[in-house]
């Protein structure tokens, strides 16, 4: 865990079904196809079994952030963090908890000893495009996709 010295705020892994359930009012912000609290925790967990996880910045006792990340490593990038989920909870915006949230996990990578950070953003996020562009990401490409259900 990582304590700032400014407030109180930690920076906790999040490894049990009872850690998982605090985060899910926020984390469903971001993923808000997700109603039912103990199918949730049943996915993360079975997430986590593949090399997913969960790191949540608390003031207090309140969750106020959460990114959801995994390593790998390719052909094209070497070594890389890669965040799956990131999202500050939606009444405490514009106060710094991403920002101090995103520099742990880039220093994560840097501990890790990443080549690279990665993430995707829907094109219509346009202030999380800011923020990212404020944390030094460049946009390197187009990512594709199809459905298959």
């Amino acid at each position: 865990m990582q304590e700032s010295e400014e407030k109180n705020i930690q920076i906790k892994e999040i490894t049990t079904s009872r850690e998982i359930r605090d985060c899910f009012p926020v984390l469903t912000q971001l993923r808000d196809m997700y109603k039912d609290e103990d199918k949730f925790v049943e996915l993360i967990q079975r997430h986590f079994k593949e090399g997913y996880k969960l790191a949540c910045l608390y003031e207090g006792d309140i969750v106020k952030a959460v990114a959801g990340y995994r390593f790998f490593e390719c052909l094209a990038w070497g070594k890389v963090l890669y965040i799956d989920d990131l999202v500050t909870d939606n009444d405490s915006r514009s106060k710094g908890y991403g920002g101090v949230l995103m520099d742990w996990v880039i220093d994560l990578g840097r501990k890790e000893d990443c080549d690279q950070v990665h993430l995707d953003s829907n094109l219509d996020r346009i202030d999380a495009h800011r923020f990212y562009l404020k944390h030094k990401f460049d946009k390197i490409c187009f990512h594709f996709s199809v459905k298959l259900k």
